[in-house]
């Protein structure tokens, strides 16, 4: 039946809709604070270890091979931990 269009109704006047009340944030700000972590998929991240914020106030990550701390997140980007990579490892 070509041009036919299927309605699904969905009844969304139930606050949790089937969650389970741990499953459902409280307010909507609160479900949209919520972040997935961001997936780490630069290969540098076989050689680096994040160590998190430091009394500066800056996260960083530090190498596993030397024990250099680096600056990372916001605009730092890897190509810092790339270059540190191919200078100290041989780029292995």
């Amino acid at each position: 039946m070509e041009g036919d269009i299927n309605v699904v109704r969905l009844d969304i006047e139930d606050d949790n809709l089937g969650l389970e009340p741990e499953e459902c944030c409280e307010t909507v700000e609160a479900c949209n604070n919520k972040k997935r972590p961001k997936l780490l998929t630069s290969q540098c991240w076989k050689f680096f270890t994040k160590i998190g914020l430091k009394d500066d106030g800056n996260e960083k990550a530090k190498c596993d091979g030397c024990g250099q701390e680096y600056k990372i997140g916001g605009t730092y980007g890897t190509s810092h931990l790339h270059r540190h990579i191919d200078r100290s490892n041989g780029g292995t």
